[in-house]
C-alpha cells in the first residue's frame, strides 16, 4: 500500500515527463507561436496601418480612417450630437488620445481636432491635441490656457449660433425671445399670478402665516427619512397633500407631449369648447425628449372629466395625434430637505439678502403696480418679530450700515439723526457708494437677531413658492403651479442644525445653489452677457 497512491497507481512507475520519447509530447501551458503558411488566407492579420492606427497596442476593432469619422465603443465619439470625445490611450500618451486617421480633421494617428465636435472638450483634451500638432514643441502653460480660452469662445459662438437656428421657429423659443410674443406671455403669466397674490394676501392677513417656518421638525425629518424608503409613508404620517390640491388635480388632464411645431394658442383654441375648460398650462421644453413639453387642461370644479377625456381623444393638430390622461400628483417628492448648513446663521443672514433681492426682481418683472409685496411682508416679518421680542435690523432693504440704534447692544449707538449735516465730502461719497452697492446686492451682512432674519426669510421664501413658483432652495423657476409641482417637493425645508455642532460637508451644495438663484434674481440683461 505505500508503494501506490490514492488512486491505486504504482508511484514508481510515475514520471513528470514521459519515460519513452516516442510518446506524444505533451501540451504545453504556453503555445508556440504558428507561423502563418501560405495558404493560410483566412487568418487575422492586423494591418493597423490600414486600420487607421500607428501603435501594436491599439485596440483593433477601433474605426477605420476617414472624415466621417465613426464610433470609438459605447463610451466614446459616436459621430451623432452632443458626443463626447474620444477616450482611450494610445499615441500622445492622454486619457482621452485617440487613433484614427485623419479622423474629424486631426492628424494621422493623432487626436481628433477638438473643433469638430458638438461640444466644449474639456482643457486636458484640447492641451494634449495642441501638443501633438506643434510636433513636440515645448508650450508654456500660459500659452495652452490663452489658446484654450480662445477655443472655448470660439465653440460657444458656433453651438449658440446653431441652437438658434435650429429653434428659432419653435413655440416655446419664440416664446421666449421674441419681444411681442415675450410682452403678451407676460401679461398672461401676471395675470394668473395676481390671483395667487391675492390668496396669499389673504392668508397672511387672516394670521395663517404667522407661524410659518423653513426649518423641519424632528417628525418631519422622520417622514422625509421613512418616504425615502416607502413611497407611502409620507402620506400614512399625515404629511400629504390638503383637500384643495386634491380638488385641483382630479379636475386636470395631463398631455404626455406637446411637440415644439404646436403653438401654445393653436392648442388652447382646439381646448377652448370644451365645457368647464378653465386654462392650459405648459412645462419647459425637455431637452432629453428634443425640446417636448408636457400640458396640463385644468377645468373648473365639478366639471365632468370622463365627458372631457372622451372629447379629447382624436385631438390631431399639424399631423401629431395628442394623448390625454387623467393627472396624478407629479410631485417628484412629498419633501425635500436642504443640508443643514442652511441652518446656520452665517447662512441664514446670507440667503435673507438674496430673497430680499429676488423678491424685489419678480415683483418689478411680473407687473410693478400690482406687485409691490416686499414693504408688505417685510412690515408683517417686524410686527411678528416685536411680538416674540425679536431686535431686528433697522435697513429695509438689505441690512444696516452700522449705524442704527438697534445695531449695536448695552446702548452704544452710532450717528444720530441730524449728524448727517456735519458729515464730510468723503463721507458723504462713501455713504453714496453704500447705497449703489445695495441696489447691485452687495451691502454689508444682515444684523439684527437670528430669529428675526430667520422669520423673514421664512415668510418671504414661501411667498416666492406660492406667488412667483420660485423655490429658492432648489434654484428653480416655473411659469405655472403644475410645472413647479413636477419640478419641486410640495415642502422643501432646511434639516434643523443641532446646538453646539458644525454642519456636516455639504459639498459643492452651497456655491451651486449660488450660482443658480444668481441667473434667477439677476436677469441677464446686455451689460452682463
Amino acid at each position: 500500500p505505500e508503494r501506490r497512491d490514492r488512486f491505486g497507481r504504482d508511484r514508481r512507475s510515475r514520471s513528470r515527463s514521459p519515460a519513452d520519447a516516442r510518446m506524444p509530447r505533451r501540451r504545453s501551458r504556453s503555445p508556440v507561436r504558428r507561423q502563418p503558411a501560405a495558404d493560410d488566407s483566412d487568418r487575422y492579420i492586423p494591418q493597423y496601418d490600414r486600420e487607421g492606427g500607428g501603435s501594436g497596442d491599439r485596440d483593433r476593432y477601433q474605426s477605420g480612417g476617414g472624415s466621417g469619422g465613426g464610433r470609438y465603443g459605447n463610451r466614446g465619439y459616436n459621430g451623432s450630437r452632443g458626443a463626447r470625445p474620444p477616450n482611450r490611450g494610445g499615441e500622445g500618451g492622454g486619457m482621452y488620445a485617440g487613433g484614427g486617421g485623419d479622423m474629424m480633421g486631426g492628424r494621422a494617428g493623432g487626436i481628433p481636432d477638438p473643433r469638430t465636435f458638438e461640444q466644449v472638450v474639456p482643457f486636458k483634451y484640447f492641451a494634449e491635441w495642441l501638443k501633438s500638432q506643434e510636433s513636440g514643441r515645448r508650450l508654456d502653460q500660459d500659452e495652452v490656457r490663452e489658446r484654450y480660452e480662445d477655443y472655448r469662445r470660439e465653440a460657444l459662438q458656433r453651438l449658440y449660433t446653431q441652437f438658434f437656428s435650429e429653434h428659432k421657429e419653435d413655440d416655446w423659443f419664440t416664446e421666449r425671445f421674441d419681444p411681442g410674443r415675450r410682452e403678451s406671455y407676460m401679461q398672461h403669466l401676471a395675470t394668473h399670478k395676481a390671483g395667487r397674490l391675492s390668496e396669499f394676501m389673504a392668508d397672511l392677513d387672516a394670521g395663517k402665516l404667522d407661524n410659518i417656518t423653513q426649518t423641519a421638525t424632528t417628525e418631519q425629518v422622520m417622514q422625509h427619512e421613512i418616504h425615502r424608503r416607502d413611497q407611502s409613508g409620507y402620506s400614512r404620517l399625515g404629511g400629504g397633500g390638503d383637500e384643495e390640491d386634491d380638488v385641483a388635480v382630479r379636475h386636470t388632464l395631463f398631455i404626455r407631449t406637446v411637440p415644439p411645431s404646436v403653438s401654445r394658442e393653436t392648442l388652447d383654441k382646439e381646448l377652448r369648447g370644451l365645457a368647464g375648460y378653465k386654462y392650459l398650462a405648459l412645462s419647459e421644453p425637455r431637452q432629453d425628449k428634443q425640446y417636448h413639453r408636457f400640458g396640463w387642461v385644468r377645468f373648473e370644479n365639478g366639471s365632468d372629466m370622463d365627458k372631457a377625456l372622451e372629447s379629447l381623444s382624436n385631438v390631431n393638430i399639424d399631423q401629431f395625434q395628442f394623448h390625454f390622461t387623467r393627472h396624478t400628483n407629479s410631485s417628484a417628492a412629498a419633501m425635500r430637505l436642504a443640508p443643514d448648513v442652511a441652518s446656520s446663521d452665517e447662512r441664514v443672514r446670507h440667503d435673507l439678502k438674496l430673497v430680499r433681492e429676488a423678491v424685489k426682481s419678480l415683483d418689478e418683472r411680473t407687473d410693478p403696480e400690482r406687485f409691490q409685496s416686499f414693504d408688505i411682508l417685510q412690515k408683517k416679518a417686524k410686527e411678528l418679530s416685536a411680538a416674540a421680542g425679536e431686535r431686528t435690523s433697522s435697513n429695509g432693504s438689505n441690512g444696516s450700515n452700522g449705524n442704527s440704534k438697534t445695531d449695536n447692544e448695552d446702548g452704544e449707538h452710532g450717528a444720530e439723526d441730524g449728524e448727517d449735516l456735519h458729515m464730510t465730502d468723503v463721507e458723504k461719497k462713501d455713504e453714496e457708494e453704500g447705497a449703489a452697492d445695495e441696489v447691485r446686492g452687495e451691502s454689508s451682512e444682515v444684523v439684527g437677531d437670528i430669529a428675526a432674519a430667520r422669520r423673514e426669510l421664512d415668510l418671504m421664501l414661501e411667498y416666492l413658492r406660492r406667488v412667483h413658483y420660485y423655490c429658492y432652495y432648489c434654484g428653480h423657476t416655473a411659469d405655472n403651479a403644475e410645472d413647479f409641482s413636477r419640478r419641486c417637493a410640495k415642502l422643501h425645508l432646511r434639516r434643523g442644525l443641532q446646538a453646539g455642532r458644525a454642519p456636516l460637508p455639504s459639498g459643492n451644495w452651497v456655491r451651486n445653489l449660488d450660482n443658480r438663484n444668481d441667473v434667477i434674481i439677476h436677469p441677464l440683461e446686455a451689460e452682463r452677457l
